[in-house]
This record gives C-alpha cells, structure tokens and sequence, in this order.
C-alpha cells in the first residue's frame, strides 16, 4: 500500500482542527439531509412512515462520506484505535487529548469524504501516540493522560 498520511500531535485545539470539527459538523447535516430525503422516499412510494429509519441514516452516510470500521480496546495504562476500511485518498489523522480526527482530501467538497471524529473514553497523551497505517488499516496507540 502507497499512501499517504500525515499526522498531528496536540495538546489542545488550533485553528485547524477546529476548521475540521466544522466540516464535520457539515458532513453530519450533509448525512441528516440525505437520511431525511431517503425516508420522504419511502413515505412517498407507500412504503409507510415507519420504516428503516436506522437504515436511511446508514444509507446516506455510505453515500455522502466514507464511514471507516472502528475497533477500540482499553487497558489500565493505555487505548488503541484501529479503522479499517479507509479511502486510498492521502489521510490527516489529528490525535488530541479527547479524540482523533480524521480527514482525507475531499472532506470539504461534494465527492465523498472522511471526516470524522472518534472520542476516546479516557483522556490521552497525544505526544505518546503511535500512528501506524498498513495494508490492513490504521491503528493509533497511546498511552493514557498521567501514563506517559
């Protein structure tokens, strides 16, 4: 695999990845939209006001933004991330102290993007992160906040 990634280490928010939680914030109402038309469809073609509505909100998503496969685990010292099913685009992964964000090239234009934020459940020490992307996908590790 020849992609490629760059990756930020911070210990709080800059102007970036707060222009990142913005259009994710853009790509989620982009998703609503989609999700909102899908289920207007199926009311309009009889097929009643109470069908899937989990099913159009996972339909629109796969349309509109790459929504990569998430496994987390947590230890006592430490939280590992991995995504699998990412685009070939070049990927921007942020790790702060409360998340990862996550972004390729087309997270602001109409083709479909990655953008997206994934929260970890215990804060971390963003210095202390190993990002590694693979043939198989990407992991993030590090060590937890009063770990490191």
């Amino acid at each position: 695999m020849n992609r490629e990634i760059r990756i930020h280490k911070l210990d709080c928010m800059d102007e970036e990845t707060k222009d990142l939680l913005g259009q994710i914030d853009a790509l989620q109402k982009r998703i609503r939209a989609r999700a909102q038309d899908l289920y207007l469809e199926r009311v309009g073609q009889g097929d009643g006001a109470w069908g899937d509505s989990v099913g159009d909100w996972l339909r629109a998503e796969r349309e509109v933004s790459w929504t990569p496969v998430q496994e987390m685990e947590e230890t006592d010292r430490s939280l590992s991330v991995r995504l699998f099913e990412l685009p070939e685009a070049p990927i921007e992964v942020m790790v702060l102290p409360e998340m990862i964000l996550l972004r390729n090239g087309a997270a602001g234009q109409s083709s479909k993007a990655l953008a997206q934020q994934i929260v970890f459940p215990a804060r971390i020490h963003p210095r202390s992160a190993v990002v590694r992307l693979d043939e198989d996908g990407l992991t993030v590790l590090a060590a937890k906040a009063g770990l490191a």
